[in-house]
Protein backbone atom coordinates (compact mmCIF):
# COMPACT_ATOMS: atom_id res chain seq x y z
CA UNK A 1 0.00 0.00 0.00
CA UNK A 2 2.90 2.53 1.29
CA UNK A 3 4.25 1.69 -2.09
CA UNK A 4 1.09 2.45 -4.22
CA UNK A 5 0.57 5.76 -2.51
CA UNK A 6 4.53 6.67 -3.81
CA UNK A 7 3.88 5.37 -7.49
CA UNK A 8 3.80 8.35 -10.00
CA UNK A 9 5.47 10.84 -8.24
CA UNK A 10 7.28 13.04 -11.15
CA UNK A 11 9.39 15.88 -10.78
CA UNK A 12 6.45 18.11 -12.46
CA UNK A 13 4.33 16.95 -9.47
CA UNK A 14 7.21 17.41 -6.59
CA UNK A 15 7.90 21.14 -8.34
CA UNK A 16 4.37 21.88 -8.47
CA UNK A 17 3.47 20.88 -5.16
CA UNK A 18 6.50 22.65 -3.87
CA UNK A 19 5.00 26.14 -5.67
CA UNK A 20 1.77 25.13 -4.09
CA UNK A 21 2.65 24.63 -0.76
CA UNK A 22 4.71 28.19 -0.56
CA UNK A 23 1.98 29.94 -1.98
CA UNK A 24 -0.32 28.79 0.33
CA UNK A 25 2.19 29.37 3.58
CA UNK A 26 3.06 33.02 1.91
CA UNK A 27 -0.43 33.57 1.96
CA UNK A 28 -0.90 32.48 5.39
CA UNK A 29 1.65 34.92 6.99
CA UNK A 30 0.37 37.81 4.30
CA UNK A 31 -3.24 37.26 5.96
CA UNK A 32 -1.86 36.87 9.21
CA UNK A 33 0.52 40.09 9.17
CA UNK A 34 -2.98 42.24 8.76
CA UNK A 35 -5.25 39.43 10.86
CA UNK A 36 -3.23 38.81 13.33
CA UNK A 37 -6.21 37.89 15.13
CA UNK A 38 -8.77 34.78 14.49
CA UNK A 39 -11.35 35.98 11.67
CA UNK A 40 -15.23 35.18 11.92
CA UNK A 41 -15.40 31.67 12.05
CA UNK A 42 -11.89 30.87 12.91
CA UNK A 43 -12.93 32.75 16.31
CA UNK A 44 -15.06 29.65 17.18
CA UNK A 45 -12.35 27.51 15.50
CA UNK A 46 -9.37 28.41 16.96
CA UNK A 47 -11.10 28.66 20.76
CA UNK A 48 -11.75 25.35 20.74
CA UNK A 49 -8.58 24.05 19.81
CA UNK A 50 -7.03 25.85 21.98
CA UNK A 51 -8.99 24.08 24.84
CA UNK A 52 -8.51 20.61 23.69
CA UNK A 53 -4.57 21.57 23.46
CA UNK A 54 -4.94 22.59 27.03
CA UNK A 55 -6.50 18.94 27.56
CA UNK A 56 -9.84 20.40 28.24
CA UNK A 57 -11.51 17.34 25.83
CA UNK A 58 -15.12 17.12 27.78
CA UNK A 59 -15.91 21.36 26.62
CA UNK A 60 -17.66 22.45 23.38
CA UNK A 61 -18.27 25.53 21.37
CA UNK A 62 -22.31 26.07 20.87
CA UNK A 63 -21.79 27.82 18.58
CA UNK A 64 -19.73 25.24 16.21
CA UNK A 65 -22.31 23.11 14.27
CA UNK A 66 -19.46 20.43 12.58
CA UNK A 67 -17.86 17.80 14.49
CA UNK A 68 -14.18 18.03 16.10
CA UNK A 69 -12.48 16.12 13.77
CA UNK A 70 -10.26 19.32 12.23
CA UNK A 71 -9.69 20.49 15.90
CA UNK A 72 -8.40 16.53 16.92
CA UNK A 73 -6.04 16.63 13.67
CA UNK A 74 -4.35 19.97 14.19
CA UNK A 75 -3.86 18.84 18.13
CA UNK A 76 -2.10 15.97 16.75
CA UNK A 77 -0.38 17.92 14.43
CA UNK A 78 0.90 20.51 17.20
CA UNK A 79 1.62 18.30 19.26
CA UNK A 80 3.77 16.14 18.06
CA UNK A 81 5.56 19.31 16.45
CA UNK A 82 6.18 20.37 20.00
CA UNK A 83 7.68 17.06 21.05
CA UNK A 84 9.75 17.48 17.99
CA UNK A 85 10.79 20.83 19.37
CA UNK A 86 9.82 22.06 15.46
CA UNK A 87 6.88 23.96 17.22
CA UNK A 88 6.46 26.42 20.47
CA UNK A 89 4.77 25.26 23.30
CA UNK A 90 1.53 27.18 22.71
CA UNK A 91 0.39 28.10 19.48
CA UNK A 92 -0.09 31.38 17.69
CA UNK A 93 -2.29 32.13 14.52
CA UNK A 94 0.54 31.39 12.06
CA UNK A 95 0.43 27.77 13.24
CA UNK A 96 -3.22 27.67 12.64
CA UNK A 97 -3.67 29.18 9.58
CA UNK A 98 -0.19 26.99 7.98
CA UNK A 99 -1.71 23.98 9.15
CA UNK A 100 -4.68 24.55 6.52
CA UNK A 101 -1.61 25.12 4.20
CA UNK A 102 -0.21 21.87 4.78
CA UNK A 103 -3.40 19.86 4.09
CA UNK A 104 -3.78 21.80 0.78
CA UNK A 105 -0.37 20.16 -0.45
CA UNK A 106 -1.69 16.91 0.54
CA UNK A 107 -4.94 17.29 -1.19
CA UNK A 108 -2.79 18.33 -4.51
CA UNK A 109 -0.53 15.18 -3.85
CA UNK A 110 -4.37 12.75 -3.17
CA UNK A 111 -5.49 14.65 -6.44
CA UNK A 112 -2.64 13.61 -8.81
CA UNK A 113 -2.93 9.93 -7.40
CA UNK A 114 -6.35 10.23 -8.31
CA UNK A 115 -6.45 11.20 -11.15
CA UNK A 116 -4.35 8.63 -13.59
CA UNK A 117 -6.47 6.34 -12.55
CA UNK A 118 -9.53 8.32 -14.04
CA UNK A 119 -9.26 10.06 -17.02
CA UNK A 120 -5.31 9.68 -17.09
CA UNK A 121 -5.04 12.92 -18.75
CA UNK A 122 -2.83 15.99 -17.40
CA UNK A 123 -2.77 14.78 -13.91
CA UNK A 124 0.02 17.31 -12.72
CA UNK A 125 -1.68 20.64 -14.40
CA UNK A 126 -5.87 19.39 -13.79
CA UNK A 127 -4.35 18.61 -9.58
CA UNK A 128 -3.38 22.12 -10.05
CA UNK A 129 -5.91 23.99 -11.37
CA UNK A 130 -8.23 22.61 -8.58
CA UNK A 131 -5.92 23.73 -6.07
CA UNK A 132 -5.99 26.60 -6.98
CA UNK A 133 -9.54 27.21 -7.38
CA UNK A 134 -10.05 30.90 -5.74
CA UNK A 135 -12.31 29.49 -3.00
CA UNK A 136 -10.51 26.80 -2.03
CA UNK A 137 -6.91 28.45 -1.72
CA UNK A 138 -8.36 31.35 0.16
CA UNK A 139 -9.35 28.92 2.67
CA UNK A 140 -5.72 27.32 2.56
CA UNK A 141 -4.72 30.41 4.28
CA UNK A 142 -7.69 30.30 6.80
CA UNK A 143 -8.35 27.96 9.71
CA UNK A 144 -11.58 26.51 8.25
CA UNK A 145 -12.51 22.84 7.92
CA UNK A 146 -12.82 22.31 4.16
CA UNK A 147 -9.43 21.66 3.66
CA UNK A 148 -9.30 18.68 6.11
CA UNK A 149 -13.15 17.55 4.45
CA UNK A 150 -11.77 17.85 0.97
CA UNK A 151 -8.25 15.44 2.42
CA UNK A 152 -10.49 12.90 3.56
CA UNK A 153 -13.03 12.84 0.45
CA UNK A 154 -10.28 12.62 -1.81
CA UNK A 155 -8.30 9.48 -0.28
CA UNK A 156 -12.12 8.01 0.19
CA UNK A 157 -12.25 8.13 -3.52
CA UNK A 158 -8.45 6.85 -4.42
CA UNK A 159 -8.99 3.93 -1.69
CA UNK A 160 -12.13 3.12 -3.43
CA UNK A 161 -10.51 3.23 -6.46
CA UNK A 162 -7.98 0.57 -5.89
CA UNK A 163 -11.46 -1.49 -4.11
CA UNK A 164 -9.29 -0.99 -0.40
CA UNK A 165 -12.43 -1.23 1.84
CA UNK A 166 -10.87 -0.86 4.59
CA UNK A 167 -9.25 2.26 4.43
CA UNK A 168 -11.67 3.64 2.00
CA UNK A 169 -14.27 3.05 5.17
CA UNK A 170 -11.88 4.56 8.00
CA UNK A 171 -11.40 7.77 5.41
CA UNK A 172 -14.89 8.24 5.10
CA UNK A 173 -15.32 8.18 8.77
CA UNK A 174 -12.74 10.49 9.21
CA UNK A 175 -14.49 13.20 6.95
CA UNK A 176 -17.86 12.63 8.69
CA UNK A 177 -15.91 13.66 11.49
CA UNK A 178 -14.88 17.11 10.16
CA UNK A 179 -17.85 17.68 8.41
CA UNK A 180 -21.25 15.61 9.17
CA UNK A 181 -22.47 16.19 5.02
CA UNK A 182 -19.65 14.14 3.90
CA UNK A 183 -21.69 11.08 4.97
CA UNK A 184 -23.44 11.27 1.74
CA UNK A 185 -20.49 10.49 -0.42
CA UNK A 186 -20.65 6.75 1.49
CA UNK A 187 -22.72 6.24 -0.97
CA UNK A 188 -20.63 7.05 -3.45
CA UNK A 189 -17.44 4.60 -2.28
CA UNK A 190 -20.06 2.27 -1.94
CA UNK A 191 -21.10 2.59 -5.42
CA UNK A 192 -17.56 2.61 -6.78
CA UNK A 193 -16.74 -0.60 -4.93
CA UNK A 194 -19.87 -2.81 -5.29
CA UNK A 195 -20.40 -1.62 -8.95
CA UNK A 196 -16.87 -3.41 -9.23
CA UNK A 197 -17.98 -6.37 -7.83
CA UNK A 198 -21.56 -6.85 -9.86
CA UNK A 199 -19.64 -6.12 -13.21
CA UNK A 200 -17.24 -8.59 -12.70
CA UNK A 201 -19.70 -11.20 -11.37
CA UNK A 202 -22.79 -10.35 -13.80
CA UNK A 203 -20.43 -9.27 -16.97
CA UNK A 204 -17.43 -10.85 -16.32
CA UNK A 205 -14.63 -9.99 -19.46
CA UNK A 206 -17.65 -7.53 -20.68
CA UNK A 207 -17.68 -5.51 -17.70
CA UNK A 208 -15.81 -2.37 -19.77
CA UNK A 209 -18.08 -2.93 -22.91
CA UNK A 210 -20.08 -0.01 -23.80
CA UNK A 211 -23.70 0.76 -22.18
CA UNK A 212 -25.91 -0.54 -25.12
CA UNK A 213 -23.64 -3.70 -24.50
CA UNK A 214 -23.81 -4.23 -20.81
CA UNK A 215 -27.41 -2.94 -20.66
CA UNK A 216 -28.77 -5.91 -22.86
CA UNK A 217 -26.67 -8.45 -20.23
CA UNK A 218 -28.08 -6.68 -17.56
CA UNK A 219 -31.60 -6.89 -18.70
CA UNK A 220 -31.05 -10.66 -19.89
CA UNK A 221 -29.78 -11.38 -16.47
CA UNK A 222 -32.66 -10.05 -14.42
CA UNK A 223 -34.77 -11.73 -17.02
CA UNK A 224 -33.48 -14.67 -17.22
CA UNK A 225 -32.06 -14.88 -13.34
CA UNK A 226 -33.95 -12.42 -11.49
CA UNK A 227 -32.59 -13.63 -8.01
CA UNK A 228 -28.76 -14.21 -9.27
CA UNK A 229 -29.30 -10.49 -9.57
CA UNK A 230 -30.43 -9.54 -6.58
CA UNK A 231 -28.00 -11.92 -4.57
CA UNK A 232 -25.15 -10.21 -6.76
CA UNK A 233 -26.10 -6.57 -6.09
CA UNK A 234 -26.38 -7.11 -2.00
CA UNK A 235 -23.08 -9.42 -2.03
CA UNK A 236 -21.32 -6.43 -3.44
CA UNK A 237 -23.06 -4.14 -1.07
CA UNK A 238 -22.03 -6.65 1.85
CA UNK A 239 -18.64 -6.69 0.67
CA UNK A 240 -17.95 -3.35 2.04
CA UNK A 241 -19.47 -4.13 5.73
CA UNK A 242 -17.30 -1.66 6.79
CA UNK A 243 -18.58 1.46 4.98
CA UNK A 244 -22.23 -0.34 6.65
CA UNK A 245 -21.02 -0.06 9.97
CA UNK A 246 -19.57 3.54 9.39
CA UNK A 247 -23.54 4.50 8.39
CA UNK A 248 -25.00 2.32 11.31
CA UNK A 249 -23.02 4.65 13.46
CA UNK A 250 -23.54 7.72 11.98
CA UNK A 251 -27.51 6.64 12.17
CA UNK A 252 -26.58 6.11 16.02
CA UNK A 253 -24.77 9.16 16.09
CA UNK A 254 -28.01 11.29 14.42
CA UNK A 255 -30.55 9.59 17.24
CA UNK A 256 -28.22 10.36 20.14
CA UNK A 257 -27.66 13.71 18.98
CA UNK A 258 -31.10 13.76 18.04
CA UNK A 259 -30.21 15.43 14.51
CA UNK A 260 -27.16 15.97 12.54
CA UNK A 261 -26.13 19.76 12.89
CA UNK A 262 -24.08 20.01 16.67
CA UNK A 263 -24.92 22.63 18.81
CA UNK A 264 -26.84 25.90 18.08
CA UNK A 265 -29.40 24.04 15.23
CA UNK A 266 -31.33 27.68 14.39
CA UNK A 267 -29.50 28.72 11.91
CA UNK A 268 -28.61 25.67 10.20
CA UNK A 269 -32.29 23.88 9.81
CA UNK A 270 -32.68 21.60 6.70
CA UNK A 271 -34.94 22.58 4.41
CA UNK A 272 -35.77 21.14 0.43
CA UNK A 273 -33.53 23.61 -1.16
CA UNK A 274 -34.07 22.55 -4.65
CA UNK A 275 -32.00 25.93 -6.11
CA UNK A 276 -29.01 25.23 -4.29
CA UNK A 277 -28.42 22.96 -7.55
CA UNK A 278 -28.43 25.09 -10.21
CA UNK A 279 -26.75 27.76 -8.14
CA UNK A 280 -23.98 24.80 -8.35
CA UNK A 281 -24.15 24.36 -11.85
CA UNK A 282 -23.99 27.89 -12.50
CA UNK A 283 -20.66 27.47 -10.28
CA UNK A 284 -18.91 24.78 -12.06
CA UNK A 285 -19.99 26.83 -15.29
CA UNK A 286 -18.29 29.70 -13.93
CA UNK A 287 -15.15 28.00 -13.33
CA UNK A 288 -14.55 26.10 -16.10
CA UNK A 289 -15.21 29.04 -18.88
CA UNK A 290 -13.91 27.96 -22.13
CA UNK A 291 -15.66 25.03 -21.98
CA UNK A 292 -18.88 25.95 -20.82
CA UNK A 293 -18.38 28.78 -23.80
CA UNK A 294 -18.38 26.05 -26.33
CA UNK A 295 -21.22 24.22 -24.60
CA UNK A 296 -23.03 26.77 -25.38
CA UNK A 297 -22.56 27.65 -29.19
CA UNK A 298 -21.94 23.63 -29.46
CA UNK A 299 -26.26 23.48 -28.29
CA UNK A 300 -26.89 26.75 -30.20
CA UNK A 301 -25.47 25.04 -33.31
CA UNK A 302 -27.11 21.69 -32.65
CA UNK A 303 -30.69 23.60 -32.22
CA UNK A 304 -29.92 25.22 -35.06
CA UNK A 305 -29.54 22.23 -37.55
CA UNK A 306 -32.27 20.36 -36.02
CA UNK A 307 -34.79 23.12 -37.15
CA UNK A 308 -33.09 23.20 -40.53
CA UNK A 309 -33.20 18.73 -40.72
CA UNK A 310 -35.87 18.17 -38.73
CA UNK A 311 -38.84 19.35 -37.49
CA UNK A 312 -40.26 17.22 -35.24
CA UNK A 313 -36.59 16.44 -33.52
CA UNK A 314 -36.23 20.07 -33.14
CA UNK A 315 -39.50 20.73 -31.41
CA UNK A 316 -39.33 17.59 -28.80
CA UNK A 317 -35.68 19.48 -27.83
CA UNK A 318 -37.64 22.51 -27.59
CA UNK A 319 -40.37 21.19 -25.97
CA UNK A 320 -37.86 19.65 -23.33
CA UNK A 321 -35.48 22.40 -22.42
CA UNK A 322 -38.77 24.59 -22.34
CA UNK A 323 -39.86 21.81 -19.59
CA UNK A 324 -36.74 22.26 -17.62
CA UNK A 325 -36.50 26.12 -17.66
CA UNK A 326 -40.15 26.43 -16.43
CA UNK A 327 -39.48 23.48 -13.53
CA UNK A 328 -36.38 25.81 -12.41
CA UNK A 329 -38.79 28.69 -12.59
CA UNK A 330 -41.28 27.22 -10.05
CA UNK A 331 -38.54 25.72 -8.07
CA UNK A 332 -37.70 29.65 -7.69
CA UNK A 333 -41.04 30.92 -7.13
CA UNK A 334 -41.58 28.14 -4.67
CA UNK A 335 -38.61 26.23 -3.02
CA UNK A 336 -36.15 29.16 -2.66
CA UNK A 337 -34.68 29.98 0.78
CA UNK A 338 -33.08 33.20 2.11
CA UNK A 339 -30.91 32.51 4.80
CA UNK A 340 -30.45 35.69 7.02
CA UNK A 341 -26.96 35.41 6.91
CA UNK A 342 -27.19 36.03 3.16
CA UNK A 343 -28.80 39.02 3.69
CA UNK A 344 -26.74 40.71 6.50
CA UNK A 345 -23.48 39.90 6.04
CA UNK A 346 -21.41 42.05 3.43
CA UNK A 347 -18.10 40.64 4.42
CA UNK A 348 -18.95 37.70 1.88
CA UNK A 349 -19.29 37.66 -1.75
CA UNK A 350 -22.47 35.78 -2.40
CA UNK A 351 -24.24 39.14 -0.21
CA UNK A 352 -23.04 41.28 -3.37
CA UNK A 353 -23.92 38.98 -5.74
CA UNK A 354 -27.40 38.15 -4.86
CA UNK A 355 -28.13 41.52 -3.62
CA UNK A 356 -27.09 43.12 -7.08
CA UNK A 357 -27.04 40.02 -9.57
CA UNK A 358 -29.10 36.94 -9.26
CA UNK A 359 -31.78 39.13 -6.89
CA UNK A 360 -31.59 42.49 -8.39
CA UNK A 361 -35.03 42.26 -9.75
CA UNK A 362 -37.72 40.26 -9.98
CA UNK A 363 -37.93 40.25 -13.81
CA UNK A 364 -33.93 39.30 -13.34
CA UNK A 365 -34.47 36.56 -10.92
CA UNK A 366 -36.63 34.47 -13.11
CA UNK A 367 -34.20 35.17 -16.02
CA UNK A 368 -31.94 33.68 -14.48
CA UNK A 369 -33.71 30.14 -14.99
CA UNK A 370 -32.67 29.83 -18.60
CA UNK A 371 -29.03 30.30 -17.47
CA UNK A 372 -29.45 27.55 -15.51
CA UNK A 373 -31.42 25.23 -17.53
CA UNK A 374 -27.70 25.95 -19.39
CA UNK A 375 -25.82 25.44 -16.80
CA UNK A 376 -27.72 21.74 -15.34
CA UNK A 377 -27.70 20.32 -18.54
CA UNK A 378 -23.75 21.14 -19.45
CA UNK A 379 -22.71 19.67 -15.65
CA UNK A 380 -25.10 16.27 -17.06
CA UNK A 381 -23.27 16.30 -20.47
CA UNK A 382 -19.75 16.12 -18.60
CA UNK A 383 -20.27 13.32 -16.24
CA UNK A 384 -22.70 11.76 -19.24
CA UNK A 385 -20.51 12.77 -22.39
CA UNK A 386 -21.92 9.85 -24.85
CA UNK A 387 -23.89 6.46 -24.56
CA UNK A 388 -21.08 4.37 -24.74
CA UNK A 389 -19.82 4.21 -21.12
CA UNK A 390 -19.12 1.11 -18.90
CA UNK A 391 -21.43 -0.11 -16.14
CA UNK A 392 -19.16 1.00 -13.19
CA UNK A 393 -19.00 4.26 -15.19
CA UNK A 394 -22.69 4.90 -15.03
CA UNK A 395 -22.71 3.68 -11.55
CA UNK A 396 -20.34 5.98 -10.52
CA UNK A 397 -21.47 8.71 -12.27
CA UNK A 398 -25.05 8.70 -11.39
CA UNK A 399 -23.53 8.05 -7.87
CA UNK A 400 -22.03 11.62 -8.37
CA UNK A 401 -25.16 13.18 -9.05
CA UNK A 402 -27.19 11.61 -6.46
CA UNK A 403 -24.70 12.94 -3.49
CA UNK A 404 -24.19 16.11 -4.80
CA UNK A 405 -27.98 16.38 -4.63
CA UNK A 406 -27.97 15.12 -1.32
CA UNK A 407 -25.33 17.21 -0.25
CA UNK A 408 -26.52 20.32 -1.41
CA UNK A 409 -30.46 20.84 -1.65
CA UNK A 410 -30.71 20.77 2.22
CA UNK A 411 -28.45 23.80 2.92
CA UNK A 412 -30.47 26.42 3.73
CA UNK A 413 -27.42 29.14 3.19
CA UNK A 414 -25.80 29.97 -0.03
CA UNK A 415 -22.42 29.38 0.48
CA UNK A 416 -19.47 29.04 -1.85
CA UNK A 417 -17.66 26.50 0.20
CA UNK A 418 -20.27 24.09 0.25
CA UNK A 419 -19.68 23.72 -3.36
CA UNK A 420 -15.91 22.46 -3.21
CA UNK A 421 -16.55 19.29 -2.41
CA UNK A 422 -18.89 18.43 -5.31
CA UNK A 423 -17.03 20.44 -8.00
CA UNK A 424 -14.11 18.70 -7.06
CA UNK A 425 -15.47 15.17 -7.63
CA UNK A 426 -17.19 16.61 -10.67
CA UNK A 427 -14.12 17.38 -12.05
CA UNK A 428 -12.32 14.00 -11.35
CA UNK A 429 -14.66 12.46 -13.47
CA UNK A 430 -14.32 14.48 -16.62
CA UNK A 431 -11.94 15.38 -18.80
CA UNK A 432 -10.55 18.84 -19.79
CA UNK A 433 -7.84 19.71 -22.32
CA UNK A 434 -4.34 21.21 -21.50
CA UNK A 435 -5.14 24.69 -23.31
CA UNK A 436 -8.40 25.12 -21.53
CA UNK A 437 -6.50 23.90 -18.04
CA UNK A 438 -3.81 26.21 -18.82
CA UNK A 439 -6.61 29.45 -18.95
CA UNK A 440 -8.09 27.92 -15.88
CA UNK A 441 -4.85 28.44 -14.20
CA UNK A 442 -4.04 31.95 -15.58
CA UNK A 443 -7.73 33.03 -14.20
CA UNK A 444 -7.38 31.18 -10.98
CA UNK A 445 -4.56 33.30 -10.47
CA UNK A 446 -6.38 36.81 -11.51
CA UNK A 447 -8.76 36.07 -9.42
CA UNK A 448 -6.91 34.86 -6.43
CA UNK A 449 -4.88 38.08 -6.41
CA UNK A 450 -7.95 40.23 -6.53
CA UNK A 451 -9.47 38.84 -3.96
CA UNK A 452 -6.35 38.60 -1.47
CA UNK A 453 -6.56 41.90 -2.53
CA UNK A 454 -9.66 43.02 -1.61
CA UNK A 455 -9.06 41.00 1.99
CA UNK A 456 -5.32 42.29 2.49
CA UNK A 457 -5.93 45.95 1.62
CA UNK A 458 -9.28 47.28 1.50
CA UNK A 459 -11.42 46.48 4.58
CA UNK A 460 -14.22 48.40 5.80
CA UNK A 461 -15.82 49.25 9.03
CA UNK A 462 -19.65 48.38 10.58
CA UNK A 463 -20.85 51.55 12.47
CA UNK A 464 -21.78 48.56 14.83
CA UNK A 465 -18.53 47.43 15.60
CA UNK A 466 -16.66 50.93 15.22
CA UNK A 467 -13.02 50.46 15.48
CA UNK A 468 -13.17 46.46 14.71
CA UNK A 469 -12.12 46.15 10.68
CA UNK A 470 -14.37 44.26 8.16
CA UNK A 471 -12.79 42.54 5.60
CA UNK A 472 -13.93 41.13 1.98
CA UNK A 473 -13.48 37.34 2.03
CA UNK A 474 -15.51 33.92 -0.13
Amino acid sequence: MARCLLVGISLGSVVSCTVLTLSSVLLAYAVTSVQPEAYMDEIFHVRQSLSYLSGNWSSWDNKITTPPGTYVLFVVFYRIGAWLHILPVSPNMIHFRCFSALVSTLNYYVLSLIIPRLTGKHPQMLSLVLSTNPVLFFFSAMYYTDQCALFFLLSTVYFSLRSWRFPSAIACACGIAVRQTNVVWLLFSLGVIASNHVGEVLFGNHKSANSPTWIKMLLHSVARQPWKFIYTALVGCLTCYCHLIVALLFVLFVFWNGGIVLGDRSAHRAVLHIPQLWYFCMFCSACTPISFGLFVLRFLERYRRLALKTTLKFVVYVCLFLILVCFIVLTQAHLSFVHPYLLADNRHYTFYIWRRVINRTPLVHYSFSVVYALCFVYWLSRLFPSRAMSFQAFVEHTAIVLCTCACLIPAHLLEFRYFLLPYTIWRLYSSEKPSYLLVELVLNFVVIVVTVYLFLVRPFYWTSEPGVLQRFMW
